[in-house]
């Protein structure tokens, strides 16, 4: 859900605690923009940050799998945060606009650094600083702590009720609590926490370990090495349901060209066809439904377009 407030007046890149106003990163790597709109552009993202900068609005929005997942934008005094930020961007320029993928540990918990301060400037000496730490991680929550000791900082990430990811952005470092442990040492480090409830269904955002290979124990059973004492034939499926071939042809062309706006995305728009009767009635209800959807990302007009192309290619089969 995301959150809109208003925004106190700060230096540029600088958040109200002093902290740049978005994570410092370590790890990933910066990936090339090479498509020619943002649609475009977010329908190839994999998992990692979507940095936005015009004169009009700033913004992170972070990425799991294609899926905006997080994020915040500034635009003419509103703070939003929050996967919605993504809609602050859209009238971004392409060029100004670049991406970096992370580690997908990482990336499901940098969201954290945009939730509210709940500690602020506590010092460090009055703790056990690892044991401290590790008592804000709650069950039910997820959270960022950050650590500045003189110039250096350091972030560390919890979910789920454990330590998910550190790292030191000056060091270029990311792994466990180890990584701050130098930071935490210093007597005269100072602690900010930003905590907030888990996001629902998310119950543990740790990198997964990865799948292993299934593996094969001792002989197969007898059965599986007998050859079969008939031969056996894959059954028949059920016939395909007959449709009107200039109704076919048409679909085929109307889905082809959503897909070519659209990319990834077209997937909203095509169950309207493919859920219609194949009809060129029915087809052409569908085109006039398309009109009324709202996707994010994708202007009315394209929607209009693409409802405009699909009655055209109906009125070419029809003759109409």
């Amino acid at each position: 859900m995301a959150t809109i407030a208003k925004v106190t007046h700060v230096a540029p890149d600088i958040d109200p605690d002093g902290f740049p106003l978005f994570p410092p990163l370590a790890g990933g790597r910066e990936v090339p923009i090479t498509a020619r709109s943002l649609p475009r552009v977010v329908a190839g993202l994999t998992t990692g940050v979507l940095t936005a900068r015009s004169e009009d609005v700033v913004a992170e929005v972070v990425f799991v799998d294609g899926q905006p997942v997080d994020g915040l934008a500034l635009r003419s005094g509103r703070r939003v945060t929050g996967p919605d930020a993504l809609d602050e961007i859209a009238d971004v320029p392409v060029e100004r606009v670049s991406f970096r993928e992370l580690p997908p540990d990482l990336a499901g918990v940098i969201g954290s650094y945009f939730l509210p301060t709940e500690l602020r400037d506590f010092p460090v000496a009055r703790v056990v600083p690892d044991a401290f730490v590790r008592s804000l991680a709650r069950p039910d929550a997820r959270g960022c702590v950050l650590v500045r000791a003189g110039p250096e900082i350091g972030l560390v990430f919890l979910a789920a009720g454990e330590v998910v990811v550190a790292l030191r952005p000056d060091a270029g470092r990311i792994g466990g609590l180890e990584e701050v442990a130098e930071l935490l040492a210093n007597p005269e480090a100072r602690l900010w926490a930003r905590l907030g409830t888990l996001p629902e269904g998310i119950a543990d955002l740790r990198a997964r370990p990865p799948a292993k290979e299934p593996a094969l124990i001792g002989p197969l059973p007898e059965v599986t090495r007998e050859p079969p004492s008939e031969p056996s034939f894959p059954r028949p499926g059920p016939p395909p349901r007959p449709v009107l071939a200039l109704a076919d042809q048409a679909l085929e062309q109307i889905l082809e060209g959503i897909r070519q706006r659209l990319g990834r995305h077209s997937a909203k728009v095509e169950h309207l066809f493919l859920e219609a009767p194949q009809t060129d009635e029915g087809l052409r209800s569908a085109a006039e439904a398309v009109r009324g959807l709202r996707i994010r990302l994708v202007s009315p007009a394209t929607l209009d377009g693409i409802a405009d192309d699909a009655m055209a290619i109906l009125g070419r089969k029809t003759g109409s």
